[in-house]
């Protein structure tokens, strides 16, 4: 291995240098590796477990990055010192009355190290491995048996690592990189505090999101399930997105991004006050006099949220009302705008000469972020954005199609089950004219009948077949609606070629005509 090896550098990045008294040893890169052991020999696991890592948060992986090689004398300096975090950021969830302290500096998905040293013949000396964090040093004695035993070790990237000199023999280590394969956002450089945060922020959140429940298929999402913090700084909607958040709320959005367990979007809310100015003599005769203040001022205010941004950068259409007093947690940051602030958009005043009485209208931006839970995502998108869940859906089809990597086939299975089954639940929320304005006649039922032969769907497509000639009318919420605005059936010929397609490569002709004869009537078809 020493003729094959070269000398191996010290430092990282662009602070690399050859200094034997800095480090001295024998490199041999990972690609010259060929592993005829089982992959990873089951460190990920071991690491994981060791460490107390969350494993149902985080998907690990440990790479093989080189192999090293010490002989007598070989050692190594510290080569990382942690750097200066930035400003700490504190979450303040309130209804649980905790605080976080979270400490900020990212890097890239690999979050920490793992050395695992090999038996050689004659064993070695010396070599103890010295790691540091935040003051507090631990040594790792790993020559005791060297000739017969294998040693793990692991350290976070936020540590500081030496090794003392090999006094005797051949020391041999493979380095791995352990990597988070299911991050979705970038990795905080201090780890240890990241995700001790994590896992507090779950325990914090426990009663809020066990008090959700999981929702039965079909189940209508309240919008109460949604928690909101309003950023820092000011967006419009224009630059509205997670890439483009600054300081604090960068800080926040890349944490809650990283909880595996939320579901994490942006939006803008848009407060519009309307300042009503009396100044005549008459105010008690007005009947609603008592919203005045003394000085002939009333002030009326709504709230609206738009730009909803998924935590992937891609808009969404969304559309839902939220409480501030119940819903949002952290700093108001002046959400609920204080009487003289210069509001972001007027509208031109209108002056009524006859009651004495002037009416302006001010609208202020401000930018919000929303979390709720990851696992009543797909419900809360039927009941409030249907048709951009159908957008996704559509979206990861085409990466399965084109055998792009990760195959989202049961993810995308698993949404459709939950629309197919709100559908059933909810059918007259689902295809009355008012319920998706995005969507022309009949277009729901085509994407979703496309979606039920792509991915094989056979009882999906028949479920949806069968509740598109049901007489929704029956349904003793919606008794008294006219019969054309309760029925969908078969819109147009666009829809009748989806049924044909799905006949042809899921169902066959039988199982397919119980459901359509309810669909061939005068109000149907």
């Amino acid at each position: 291995m020493k003729k094959v090896s070269e000398e191996a550098p010290f430092g990282k990045g662009k602070n690399v240098s050859l200094d034997p008294a800095l480090r001295q040893a024998r490199q041999l890169d990972a690609q010259k590796v060929i592993l005829t052991t089982p992959e990873n020999l089951g460190l990920s696991t071991l690491v994981v477990d060791n460490l107390g890592l969350p494993s149902e948060l985080i998907k690990v992986q440990a790479k093989l990055a080189n192999v090293i090689l010490y002989e007598n004398g070989g050692h190594y300096e510290r080569d990382f010192h942690c750097s200066k975090f930035g400003n700490p950021i504190i979450l303040n969830f309130s209804q649980f009355q905790k605080s976080y302290l979270f400490l900020c500096c990212f890097l890239e998905n690999t979050f920490a190290t793992v050395v695992l040293q090999l038996p050689v013949k004659g064993g070695h000396k010396g070599g103890r491995l010295k790691v540091q964090y935040k003051g507090k040093e631990k040594a790792f004695e790993n020559h005791l048996n060297s000739d017969q035993r294998f040693y793990l070790s692991a350290y976070y990237g936020s540590c500081s690592h030496a090794m003392e000199p090999v006094s005797q023999g051949w020391k041999l280590t493979f380095i791995y990189d352990l990597v988070w394969t299911n991050v979705k956002s970038v990795i905080p450089q201090d780890f240890p505090v990241f995700i001790t945060a994590v896992n507090e922020i779950k325990q914090a959140l426990a009663p809020w999101i066990s008090q959700q429940g999981e929702n039965e298929p079909g189940c209508n999402t309240q919008k109460e399930d949604i928690l909101f913090f309003v950023l820092e700084e000011k967006y419009d909607e224009k630059n509205l997105a997670f890439d483009r958040l600054r300081g604090n709320d960068y800080k926040l959005a890349q944490l809650l991004r990283c909880c595996p367990f939320l579901d994490v979007h942006l939006a803008i809310a848009t407060h519009k006050k309307t300042v009503t100015s009396y100044s005549g003599e008459c105010l008690s005769e007005f009947s609603d006099a008592e919203d005045y203040s003394d000085d002939g001022i009333k002030q009326i205010s709504e709230y609206k949220y738009s730009r909803w941004i998924d935590s992937t950068d891609v808009a969404r259409n969304l559309s839902v009302k939220l409480d501030l007093k119940e819903q949002h947690v952290g700093p108001n940051r002046n959400l609920l705008t204080a009487n003289g602030a210069k509001p972001d958009k007027k509208k031109d005043v209108q002056v009524d000469e006859r009651y004495e009485m002037t009416i302006e209208k001010q609208y202020f931006f401000h930018g919000v972020l929303m979390i709720w839970p990851k696992k009543q995502s797909s419900d809360f998108y039927c009941s409030y954005g249907l048709d951009s869940l159908l957008d996704r859906m559509e979206a990861l089809m085409k990466t399965v199609r084109s055998n792009q990597e990760g195959d989202f086939r049961e993810d995308i299975t698993e949404d459709l089950q939950k629309v197919i089954a709100y559908c059933c639940t909810e059918p007259f929320l689902v295809w009355n004219k008012w319920a998706v304005p995005a969507m022309a006649d009949g277009e729901l039922t085509f994407r979703l009948l496309r979606l039920c032969s792509a991915l094989n769907a056979r009882e999906e497509g028949l479920a949806l077949l069968k509740v598109l000639g049901e007489d929704f009318a029956k349904k003793p919420k919606i008794v008294g609606l006219l019969r054309n605005e309760t029925f969908e059936g078969i819109q147009n010929e666009k829809v009748a070629k989806a049924i044909a397609e799905f006949e042809c490569q899921v169902t066959g002709t039988n199982s397919l005509l119980n459901c359509l004869k309810y669909n061939i009537t005068q109000f149907l078809l």
